[in-house]
């Protein structure tokens, strides 16, 4: 906290393979069928593209509560500490930065993702329902750019595949610290 910095961790090593990516329930909406070849190829470009592009995305959580629980300090109090605020000054802080800070709820389940379209910022803002005690707010960075282009799920015959094929470059950070301005 004296250095007035908050690390970001990318979003493809928070632990969950799923993380940021559509769940299985909602690849129907995309009016392809997974049995036929070339719909399956598309459907795995598209989540393979997700999953790249979550290597641009860095996130902080946060728990949205007036008390935090016991099973929030036991999952979670080992490897961080505990940050009073309110939703509204960590906003303005945010918005005050120069990268590109975003801050939301996150939601549980597929309901809302219905008919909407496939992109990273939506995904990493919803994980699956029975992670919903954690009642989590992300903060989040977003490094487009630093991507480096959507092809790492093709393989050597261009097919592509659900998750990068190679490790992310040694120049990709595995986090990001953000300091801010008081």
């Amino acid at each position: 906290m004296t250095t007035r910095e908050l690390h970001f961790c990318r979003a493809d090593l928070l632990g969950d393979d799923n993380e940021g990516l559509p769940p299985e329930s909602i690849v129907p909406d995309l009016n392809l069928n997974p049995l036929d070849v070339r719909d399956a190829l598309t459907i795995d470009h598209y989540i393979g593209v997700l999953a790249q592009r979550r290597r641009s995305s860095f996130v902080n959580c946060w728990y949205l509560s007036t008390e935090p629980t016991a099973a929030m300090w036991q999952e979670y109090g080992e490897q961080g500490v505990a940050i009073a605020s309110r939703y509204c000054l960590l906003k303005a802080t945010l918005d005050s930065g120069k990268d590109r800070g975003l801050l939301g709820l996150v939601r549980y389940g597929v309901s809302h993702l219905k008919g909407r379209s496939f992109n990273v910022l939506r995904f990493i803002s919803t994980k699956r329902e029975e992670f919903a005690h954690e009642k989590e707010v992300r903060a989040l960075l977003w490094f487009p750019d630093e991507c480096g282009g959507d092809t790492w799920h093709f393989d050597e015959k261009n097919i592509p595949h659900r998750r990068p094929l190679t490790e992310a470059p040694a120049s990709l950070p595995s986090g990001s610290r953000w300091t801010w301005v008081a």
